[in-house]
């Protein structure tokens, strides 16, 4: 009977994200992050319940683990490790499609419009209440399926409205921003509230994009969402921080924090979720680059340059080869 659950040897970056137990990055901790790297290659160690046992250096890892038998060994050669992405916030049950309301919005038609011509979100609640559960469970299970091929490892579907109230009243998290004030802002750094962006709902709706730089300036935590759904059908992390960085000036590191460790935060599971640290849940990407900033910069390419997703300590996706 093996020892551990999964070697991983010979990485060339460890991207822990945090390595200090920290459960929340705000305003400027956000473009810091804790990188282990090494020309010789790191080493990553599962335990047999899927919980990072060890990291460190390839040398060290040998030593200590020399007679220790593993049940999988990955050679990531060359390759990098960051953790599972995690998806702060999306809508990932419904029944039917909303692609005919693209071109009505391509063609300069206002959310109103779609929804006074019979569209928009009471189009796919209506097809909801009829779908049987059966159909929503099988739909639900092909997008889960979807989002872990893309780097998901973690996602919560929600809704919420009130920034006042969600201030007031001390919520963990609040979402979509777009047209936050600056006193929302001043309210939500004060109380600790991680503001949750969705970069792919502004740019579908050609909206302004939240204030995404002036929210981490001003101090606060932020992370990232998708809002997969029928009207922003985007369900890869990697794309949703393409367009975090692009189109809200966040930095690369601010990006991969906002969808790892602040999103893990806003679903309060970053105890155990969203960094590369001993006791964590083994939830990792092995990024077939040298550096891990090219699971951004390859835009529409993520497929690619995920190698393997990991879940757990197992492996449940591979990149064919």
């Amino acid at each position: 009977m093996a020892d551990f659950r999964l070697l991983i040897h010979s990485a060339r970056q460890i991207v822990q994200v945090v390595n200090n137990n920290k459960l929340v990055c705000k305003g400027r901790e956000m473009n810091q992050l804790a990188i282990l790297e090494d020309n010789n290659g790191c080493s990553i160690v599962v335990d047999c319940q899927g919980n990072i046992h060890a990291i460190g250096l390839d040398v060290e890892i040998k030593e200590r683990f020399s007679d220790a038998q593993f049940q999988e060994v990955i050679d990531a050669t060359g390759m990098c490790i960051v953790p599972g992405f995690v998806d702060g916030h999306t809508h990932a049950i419904w029944e039917g499609d909303r692609v005919h309301e693209f071109a009505m919005k391509l063609a300069g038609a206002t959310y109103m419009e779609v929804h006074q011509a019979g569209g928009g979100i009471m189009f796919t609640v209506d097809h909801v209440r009829k779908a049987p559960e059966e159909t929503l469970l099988k739909n639900f299970k092909a997008n889960a399926h979807k989002m872990l091929e893309a780097g998901t490892t973690l996602a919560e579907c929600k809704s919420g409205y009130g920034l006042d109230m969600g201030a007031d009243i001390g919520a963990t998290a609040i979402s979509h921003l777009e047209h936050v004030s600056d006193e929302g802002i001043s309210a939500m750094v004060q109380s600790g509230t991680i503001g949750v962006v969705l970069p792919t709902t502004a740019y579908i709706l050609r909206l302004e994009p939240p204030p995404t730089r002036k929210m981490i300036d001003a101090g606060m935590g932020v992370a990232l969402g998708s809002d997969f759904n029928p009207n922003a059908h985007c369900l890869a992390m990697p794309v949703v921080m393409h367009l975090a960085c692009v189109l809200q000036k966040i930095s690369l590191n601010e990006a991969l924090v906002a969808a790892t460790i602040n999103a893990a935060a806003s679903l309060r599971k970053s105890e155990t979720h969203g960094s590369i640290e001993v006791g964590k849940v083994a939830d990792l990407l092995i990024i077939d680059a040298p550096r891990w900033e090219h699971i951004i910069y390859q835009l529409g390419s993520h497929q690619h340059v995920i190698s393997h997703v990991i879940k757990g300590g197992k492996i449940v996706h591979q990149k064919r080869k």
